[in-house]
């Protein structure tokens, strides 16, 4: 898993993001707190579904790192899940149109990707 910091805009908050690829090349960059919150509202209506995921996959990547051994479970989940909806037609208007999403953003040529709040 190849994971990036991020601010969703200029002075907003941090995120950690993961590149979603197909084969070698990045498609996407991930919010894995996006994604994670949505993995878990859709597989058990959790109405703290966003708090959860912001505790699970903080948006300081040394907070991430500090977790421990389970560290990456809940970002593979969010980055399945994604990987998942998109194999199974699903959209990447459909990812975002939730209200603690960004669950993905368009994917430019990395480094000097610029990633866009939506």
């Amino acid at each position: 898993m190849k994971l990036a910091s991020f601010a969703t805009a200029l002075g907003q908050a941090n995120r950690v993001g993961a590149l979603l690829e197909a084969g070698n090349e990045p498609v996407l960059l991930v919010d894995l707190t996006a994604a994670y919150a949505a993995y878990l509202w859709d597989t058990g209506r959790d109405l703290a579904a966003a708090d959860i995921a912001r505790s699970r996959i903080p948006g300081d990547m040394r907070e991430l790192i500090g977790l421990g051994p389970q560290r990456f479970e809940s970002p593979r989940q969010a980055l399945e899940y994604v990987r998942t909806r998109l194999a199974n037609g699903g959209s990447i208007d459909e990812l975002r149109a939730r209200d603690w999403s960004s669950a993905s953003v368009p994917f430019g040529s990395f480094p000097s990707c610029h990633v866009r709040a939506r």
